[in-house]
């Protein structure tokens, strides 16, 4: 599982005059489903609403107070019989969040027959999307759109989903660091801060020369530079990198992260000749243009040896 014990919120939509003994199944699978596969369902509870399910704007409105107040990373609507589509567009928009949305309808228990109790839940996942899709929310469809949620099919689906809502909560929440200016032949390293904020992340800017101060306040004989050489032996065959030139590399590293006291989740680094020379191990190659120094949200709280700190910027 890719993140144990995230909050995922669960619409288990219902419409009142398909069988309430079949929505009620529905729900408690997915419920179950979802805690095996170490997550945290968001859900009303029976008593809450009808079944524990969303089919009136009461309960929707009731729904989307508990996802704001959980702070679910990811919503999942299960039309656990036909749904009502009002109700869980209704739910998404209310609580405001703006996370990922999984949408799935829940399979016949047998081929229909005349007086046979129903879902139709595949009509239900089409209004349900349709209804998502004209107030403006995105949402995925799993591999098999309509299952039972005990089925592996849905399992694997809401692990993918699981994973996507991992990764666009992580980025909102980024930091990243830029050092140097773009090289200005390449237009293909020219983004939008403004547009990037507006989907979450921050850009933290270091002009390049501070780097050069900090590689030139670190020693070769620093404990942290000896301890990194030390910790990439481990993982890597550096045997046939010059001794100077890879402590220096190194010394780039550290001046790079004491620049930054607060965690960053990438770094890019951009620079001309001669500085291919400090690059990071990692990104050393022969070349004009730019690297990049993957710090990979692994950077933490360090004591600054070097003037020139940049300081925290609004998140």
């Amino acid at each position: 599982m890719a993140a144990a014990n995230m909050k995922i919120g669960f619409i288990p939509a219902n419409r009142g005059f398909f069988s309430s003994e079949l929505a009620a199944a529905m729900r408690s699978e997915t419920i179950d489903v979802m805690r095996q596969l170490a997550l945290d369902p968001v859900v009303l509870e029976d008593g809450q609403s009808n079944l524990g399910c969303v089919e009136t704007r009461q309960e929707a409105e009731a729904c989307a107070q508990l996802f704001r107040e959980q702070e679910v990373e990811g919503i999942v609507i299960g039309a656990v019989n036909f749904g009502d589509e009002q109700a869980a567009a209704l739910a998404v928009k209310q609580a405001g969040l703006n996370v990922p949305v999984l949408i799935f309808g829940c399979q016949e228990e047998h081929a229909l027959t005349p007086g046979m109790s129903r879902r139709d839940a595949f009509c239900g996942l089409l209004s349900i999307g349709e209804a998502l899709r004209q107030i403006g929310f995105t949402y995925s469809v799993g591999q098999r759109p309509v299952c039972f949620p005990s089925d592996q099919a849905f399992r694997d689906d809401l692990d993918w989903f699981v994973r996507v809502c991992r990764v666009v909560n992580g980025i909102r929440k980024a930091r990243y660091g830029q050092i140097g200016a773009r090289p200005d032949a390449f237009w293909t390293c020219r983004f939008d801060e403004k547009r990037l904020q507006r989907l979450g992340p921050t850009t933290v800017t270091l002009d390049l020369s501070e780097v050069f101060g900090g590689v030139r306040a670190i020693s070769d004989d620093d404990a942290e530079v000896r301890g990194l050489i030390e910790s990439i032996a481990d993982y890597a065959d550096s045997s046939k990198m010059a001794e100077a030139g890879g402590k220096r590399s190194r010394r780039v590293r550290c001046a790079v992260l004491d620049q930054y006291p607060t965690p960053l989740r990438c770094l890019r680094l951009h620079h001309h000749e001669p500085f291919h020379r400090y690059a990071h191990p990692g990104s050393l190659r022969s070349g004009y243009h730019r690297h990049a120094l993957d710090a990979c949200a692994a950077i933490g709280q360090r004591q600054t040896r070097c003037p020139g700190r940049l300081e925290q910027s609004a998140q």
